[in-house]
Parts: structure tokens; sequence; C-alpha cells
């Protein structure tokens, strides 16, 4: 490969690669045991059998490991008995250990219990394992989601923990793998659950499935253990000059989690020097989604006039060329909206787009009319669709009368036609709208309309979600806090979101980001300098766009940009003269594609900054009404195949 970095996987990505491999392992094991696959033991809990594996019970606590131990010996060697479990407390322990989903509220009593008499190292709440309540007692639980995830996960932790320990310590072991003369025992149950090849050999039929050692030819000892210590402790170490014998091992063992580990590695790494290798590696290897992946850097970042992009384009085989040809063009959608003299619409707003390779816009419809009496509407962009959600509605004749709107809006490019969705579940106005992996985020924002002062507004910390396949909404992880006016983008499968300081109920100044998999939000690092820098301009804290692995703030004057990767600010990137915005009336959001920042300025200016180059250039002005003193912009980037400039437009 040519360049990526030569340090060890970034704590991002390992922490991604160790909750993904957890949950598809344990998920994998919960799939064996119910079909009684390598099943060892069974519990005899209140008169019925559960089948069991010995070694992923012993994990649970060093009580229960004594049980196990000490059951070897005895009379009926295939039968442990719980005798102070119920059945509830028992089927509560699988679900903390070995199930995806979370459990019941009725469950939360049960495993209390169970944990308690079990002495599992597990806490639900200080008034659950305390002394303050007698055994036997009642017991009353308050708990919540995020409690509960981060108790599963700690438990799954321990567990794949011990599984290490009794692999190196040869214990329940019931397969040993020799590779070149050396010795490998481990676990049939892990090894099914963590990689296919032996899920086959263990489960199809094959004659392996009943010996106790196998030969195993096309690794390497180095190779097998590598992979080994990463199917017991999600834990691997991916560099530069290692990737491709990684990805070799986890192909040839089908270890998928490992495979898209590697896959993942090289996406963050993926930059224009390297971008044929990783292209080659992904079709070498079939990371499908890595190569599609790949092919949209190029179409995106690879500019023919420019001559690194055509010495790339030079070196790509015919059949590449023709691929990068047919593939959708990523478009920047912006509708703009003026109102005049507060007491009516000018104009029908025109949804336009804009093509960057090209350099112009287009008019592609006008917004339909439930929308021209609507401002503070949030629009995103995903799947060739554009959605307009939100905001808040005016009564045609009585300005003063209005209210926050739910209704949802798409249209959609290749049908060229407009269509209403299911409704938000909390009508709002001045939030964010996201699209990310097939669903819509609506954060924060108003949800009423009291008069008076925009301060004295209650600002919501509601996050909904919108899955576009079944056109339904849920509610999401909530915000720890009221946010009004936030920006929002999406880096590397992780939604980023910021306000400033004064629009946050708490007043405090903060980055979030939200992981649609755990559905849990955090607090990331701040560099107090950059907000300051904004601040002490008199400027608002700017907006946020993500190109690959980084996230720019994007103010009035400045670009501070934040590395998701090492988790480090770098200093600010100053705006020309002609592009910062003049107007505090003015609402404009930026966006990043091909490597480069649309950023919108005041009186249409539209200006591009070119990130590996550090160069500002101006490009066609934006024509749907930014020279106005007062007027709303609202961006998204979507992609789509070439479009056509349509002047009617709404079709329902």
């Amino acid at each position: 490969m040519a360049t990526c970095e030569a340090g060890s996987v970034a704590p991002l990505l390992k922490k991604q690669i160790n909750r993904h491999h957890r949950e598809v392992l344990f998920q994998n094991l919960s799939c064996l045991l119910r079909d009684e696959s390598f099943s060892d033991v069974h519990v005899l809990v209140e008169g019925k059998k559960y089948a069991a594996n010995r070694n992923v019970l012993a994990a649970c606590s060093e009580y229960l490991q004594a049980i196990v131990e000490s059951g070897l010996t005895s009379e009926k060697p295939d039968v442990l008995e719980l005798p102070d479990l119920t059945t509830n407390e028992y089927k509560a322990l699988n679900t903390l250990v070995y199930e995806p989903e979370l459990f019941k509220d009725q469950q939360v009593p049960d495993l209390v219990c169970a944990c308690e008499k079990l002495q599992i190292p597990v806490c639900l709440h200080a008034n659950t394992c305390g002394s303050s309540r007698k055994k036997g007692a009642p017991v009353e639980v308050d708990v919540y989601p995020e409690l509960l995830a981060a108790v599963k996960d700690d438990m799954q932790r321990m567990v794949m923990a011990r599984l290490q320990t009794y692999r190196r310590q040869r214990k329940f072991s019931d397969i040993c793998i020799r590779v070149h003369r050396r010795n490998f025992k481990a676990h049939k149950n892990v090894l099914a659950a963590g990689s296919m090849y032996f899920h086959t050999m263990f489960t199809c039929g094959m004659k392996e499935s009943a010996q106790d050692a196998i030969d195993l030819k096309g690794v390497t000892a180095g190779g097998l253990r590598g992979i080994l210590d990463f199917m017991y402790t999600s834990e691997i170490a991916i560099k530069r000059d290692n990737v491709q014998d990684v990805l070799a091992v986890a192909s040839f063992l089908q270890v998928k989690t490992l495979l898209d580990a590697c896959a993942q590695f090289l996406y963050i790494h993926l930059d224009m020097e390297n971008c044929c290798d990783v292209l080659i590696i992904a079709e070498a290897y079939g990371l499908t989604d890595l190569v599609s992946t790949v092919y949209e850097f190029m179409a995106t970042h690879i500019d023919p006039r420019d001559e690194a992009g055509h010495i790339i384009l030079h070196q790509l085989p015919q059949k590449h060329l023709n691929h990068l040809k047919n593939l959708p063009q990523q478009l920047i959608a912006a509708v703009s909206s003026k109102y005049i003299g507060n007491t009516s619409w000018a104009e029908t707003p025109g949804l336009y787009y804009f093509c960057l390779k090209k350099d112009t816009w287009v008019q592609l419809t006008t917004l339909p009319d439930e929308l021209r009496t609507t401002e503070h509407f949030e629009i995103a962009g995903t799947g060739g669709c554009i959605y307009i959600a939100g905001g808040r509605s005016f009564n045609s004749q009585m300005v003063t009368e209005s209210k926050p709107s739910g209704r949802v809006f798409c249209f959609d490019t290749k049908t060229d036609s407009w269509s209403e969705l299911a409704p938000l579940l909390m009508p709002r106005y001045n939030f964010a709208l996201t699209a990310f992996d097939g669903h819509l985020y609506a954060i924060g924002g108003f949800t009423a309309d009291s008069g008076g002062l925009v301060c004295q507004r209650p600002k919501v910390n509601c996050v909904e979600c919108y899955n576009i396949e079944t056109n339904t909404w849920e509610f999401a992880c909530p915000l720890p806090t009221g946010v009004v006016n936030p920006t929002s983008t999406v880096c590397l499968g992780q939604i980023y979101l910021s306000a400033h300081p004064s629009c946050w109920d708490d007043k405090n100044r903060r980055l979030m980001c939200y992981d649609p998999d755990t559905n849990q939000w955090k607090t990331m690092k701040y560099a107090e300098w950059a907000d300051m820098k904004f601040e002490l301009s008199g400027m608002p804290l700017g907006d946020l766009v993500a190109d690959h692995s980084h996230v720019y703030v994007v103010g009035q004057q400045k670009i501070a940009t934040y590395n998701v990767i090492s988790g480090e600010w770098t200093d600010c990137i100053t705006l020309p003269p002609n592009g910062a915005a003049q107007s505090r009336n003015v609402k404009r959001v930026p966006r990043a594609m091909g490597g480069k920042i649309i950023n919108f300025c005041d009186r249409g200016v539209v200006l591009s900054y070119n990130i590996k180059k550090n160069q500002w250039e101006r490009l066609s002005a934006f024509p749907g009404g930014m020279n106005e003193s007062s007027a709303i912009i609202r961006t998204c980037t979507l992609t789509a195949k070439p479009l056509k400039a349509v002047k009617t437009s709404r079709v329902y």
C-alpha cells in the first residue's frame, strides 16, 4: 500500500471493533446454545433442564466456576443443579450473557436476584445490591436503558476475559489445533461462534466434528495465534504493514468481524495516494462495501483536470474507469425562502441542486404549497431523495398565529415527485435533521410557540428516528439537556452535534456524539480555544460538516478542524474577506463533498475550500433568493443520477 498511518488501530476504531465482535460472538453463541451444539452440561432449575456450556457458565463468576469444576467429579457430571435459582432468574441471566437485546422491565428484578445468588459482580443500582435490602425481600429497581446496556457490556467483557484465561490455562478445552508442530488448545463453541470456517467444520457432520485434535493447513502459527486472540478478546493490532496479512488469515478462516475491522481500517486511512491500492485489496478479498466506498471516494475526489487526478485515472484498468463514469453524482440540494414585510410570502421557494464538477446551479422544483407559509423547516438528503421536515407554520393572513409543524415531505429525484410522509411524533422547528443509514434523526428544537422572547421558549432534548423503509418514527435516546438551532453531521458512522452555548438549556458549550448502534449520546473533548475564537470575534459558533474522518466547525469568519480518529483539534482556517457573512439574519448551512467545503455566504456568494490544497475558490452564486438582507437557506448532500431542470413539480 502507499500511505497509511504506521500506528495501530486508533481508539475510536478499536472501540467499534471490540463492540461489534462481542455482539456477533455472543449472538452466535446464543444460536449454537439454542441448537444444543457443543452443549456439554445441563443446568437443573426448578426441576427443568437447560442446555449450557461449561466454559461460559463458569466464566460468569468464581462462584459458578467452583460449581462447574466440582460437577466434573460428581456422580452426574453432565447435570448441574442450581437449587436457589428460579426459572425466571436463570432466563434473565442468559439474557444478560447471550442475547443482543436489553431486558424487559419485569426481568430486571429477576436478574438482580440471580446476580446476588450466584455472586456475579454486577450492580444495577445502589439500592439493589447493598445491605439496605434484606435477603428475600422484594426487589425495587430504578434503572434506565443506558445503564442496562453498560451492565450487559461489562458482563460480556468479563466473560470473554475469563474465556481467554481458560484457553491459556487449557481449562474446559475440547479441541487442539495443530499448526506446524505447534498445539493450540481452544473451545469449539467459541471457534464456531467466531469463525464460519470452524462453524462449518464442527456443525456440518465433517469428521473433524468428532475429533479432539485437528491439523490446520493454510495458515501460520503466528497467524492462528492472532486470530484466536481476536476471537477471545476482540483485540488485534492492525497496522499499515500487517493489514494484508491479517486480511489473508481472516479471509481463510472466514472471521467476518475481523474482515469488517480491516475494511474499516482501510477506509479510515483512504486517501488520494492509496485509493487505487485499497480498491485492488478490497476486490481481492470480496469487501464489497469497501469497494463501493472507494468508488464513491474516487468519483467525488478525483478531478481529471488536476495532475494528481490524471495520474490516478491513468493507473486504473478500463473496467474501473467505466464503473466510475456510470456512478451517480454527489450533489448539493439547497432551498431558500425570504419573508417580506412579515405579512406574506413573496414567492414559492425553489429547490435547487449544485453540481461541483460543472459549477452549475439548476432549479429542480418548487416546494409544495403547504410549505409556502412555513419557516425554520429542516432538510436532509439520502438515497436520491430530499426530505423536508417540521418548521413553524403561519396563518396566511395573521403572521402572529403560528405553531410548530410536524409535517414531512419527500422529493424523489428518480420519479420527480413530492409525497407526504408520516409526521413527526413531536412537531418542532429550529432543530437538526440528519440522514444516516436509511434513517432520519430529528434532534432538539422548539416544540411550542409561546410567544414573547425567543429565549423564554422551552428547548427540548427529544430525539426522533425515522425509518425510511417502514415510514415510521420512534423516539431515540434524548440529549442530556434541551437545545435549539443545533448543527449536526455524520462522520465514521456517528452523528456529531453542537450549538452555541446560549442555545443549550444549561448554557454550556459541548460537542455531542450519537452512536446509532448503541442508541447513546456522549460528550466529546471540546477545544475551548476554538469556541472562544469564534465568540471573541463577535460571531456565533459555526456549523458542523464532515469529510472522511474530520469534522469541520465552519464559523462566519473561521473554520476549526476536529480529527475524529485522534480526538484532536487543529488551528483555525480563516475565511477570505469576501467570504465572511455580514448579516446575522442570513442562515446558511455549509456542506462538504469531494474533499472540499462548500460555504454559503452573504449575498448569494458560494465559496469552495480545497482541504488538501488549503485554497479558496469562488463558485457560481446561489440563485435562490439570497440577495435579500433577510434569508434562510437549508442544504443537504445526496447521491443521484444526473438530474434535469424541472419547472412544474408537484405530483402527489
